[in-house]
């Protein structure tokens, strides 16, 4: 089976009826998707491995993973830790068929109580391995880890049929996974959600949705041979590091309205209206 092929395969959770708990974010849209934010330890097993295997999945579909490591380590899914189970995971699922139509992450690498980005024994983010960065020369030295968290593969399913539902899919899951930065960014003076993405796309995005937004001006350092998602960092646009924080205190308003034009399930541009909406807000 190709790669084309097997990406068009659909991702089916089996237990999302039985999760452990309350979710942090959950809707049902007017398209019939359900929309939920749950931490990892929520989840069954096999549904956590489905979630792992979309995300896989979904970068091979785009061109982003390396065939050949893929095939040298055996991987049908993304590999993931301990971690995954503290993460908070964004899923946007069809209510009828249980099929992954969209997803997000606030993740963090393992955080002792108590640690400082300045502190010299912590763990690193992603994206300052993927960038050669410290966050502790970004931001203040003095921010707990445990406020800082990094936002990762804000994705829409490439075999969902062009449709309202599933156009409305991403803003789905930047939705219900701005409820984890919302808690992340109330605890503390420097919290902040780190990432990266392409300025055009999901940075643009994020400022609309109301997050003060701050890019870095870095390259990705080179990918190692046997890195499976060497080919991401030879696109011809580039991605690069993003801080986010409520510094204009744009977030919760924005965020309600959204929810509302969401459950409108109105066909005018979500973009152009939030466009719209942060000029009024100006």
């Amino acid at each position: 089976m190709s790669v084309e092929a097997q990406a068009m395969v659909p991702t089916h959770l089996q237990d999302v009826e039985n999760l452990a708990g309350t979710p942090r974010f959950h809707e049902v849209t007017p398209e019939g998707l359900v929309v939920l934010t749950v931490q990892g330890d929520q989840l069954s097993a096999r549904d956590l491995d489905a979630v792992y295997r979309f995300r896989l999945q979904q970068y091979r579909y785009r061109g982003w993973v390396s065939e050949e490591a893929l095939a040298k380590l055996g991987l049908t899914a993304e590999p993931y830790g301990a971690a995954a189970l503290t993460d908070l995971h964004t899923l946007v699922i069809e209510q009828q068929t249980a099929i992954v139509r969209g997803y997000g992450t606030l993740a963090s690498p393992p955080i002792l109580p108590g640690q400082k980005l300045g502190d010299t024994d912590r763990n690193h983010y992603v994206i300052e391995r993927d960038y050669g960065i410290d966050l502790a020369e970004i931001l203040d030295p003095r921010t707990p880890t445990e406020a800082v968290k990094e936002g990762k593969r804000l994705i829409r399913d490439y075999g969902m049929p062009r449709s309202r539902a599933g156009a409305s899919v991403p803003w789905w899951v930047y939705l219900a996974w701005t409820t984890g930065c919302v808690s992340v960014l109330s605890t503390s003076n420097g919290a902040a959600i780190v990432g990266d993405a392409k300025e055009r796309g999901a940075t643009y995005q994020l400022a609309l949705i109301g997050f003060s937004v701050r890019s870095l001006e870095c390259d990705a350092l080179a990918p190692g041979k046997d890195d499976i998602f060497a080919p991401m960092w030879t696109q011809e646009d580039q991605s690069h590091p993003f801080i986010l924080t409520d510094e204009e205190r744009r977030l919760s308003s924005t965020r309600e309205y959204l929810h509302e034009v969401l459950l409108s399930a109105s066909d005018t541009s979500i973009s152009q209206l939030l466009k719209d909406f942060r000029g009024t807000c100006d």
